[in-house]
């Protein structure tokens, strides 16, 4: 429900209300208090022996999808303004995106 009314609405929200609905972790009051939940977070992350190279790759994997589907949905919704002989060339390259 958060990210679908900051998302669809634009709703602009502060830091303690995204905190609330889950967007983020946590929300600090200054520098020192951000560095220190940093500090407490990385300790927290270290004990549970987390590979950040792994999570790295997770996330450009994910990204890579992402930008995948972009081109997908710009080709669907570009296709039918191609012209006709054009048209089937577009579709061969969504098959090719696919694969």
């Amino acid at each position: 429900m958060a990210w679908r009314d900051v998302v669809l609405r634009a709703e602009k929200l502060t830091a303690e209300v995204a905190v609330e609905k889950g967007i983020i972790n946590s929300a600090h009051a200054s520098v020192e208090d951000t560095m220190k939940a940093a500090l407490r977070l990385r300790e927290e992350l270290v004990s549970r022996k987390w590979d950040g190279h792994v999570y790295a790759q997770n996330r450009k994997h994910k990204r890579k999808q992402s930008k995948q589907r972009h081109i997908i949905s710009d080709l669907f919704w570009n296709w039918r303004l191609l012209k006709p002989y054009k048209r089937q060339n577009s579709s061969l390259l969504i098959l090719l995106i696919l694969m």
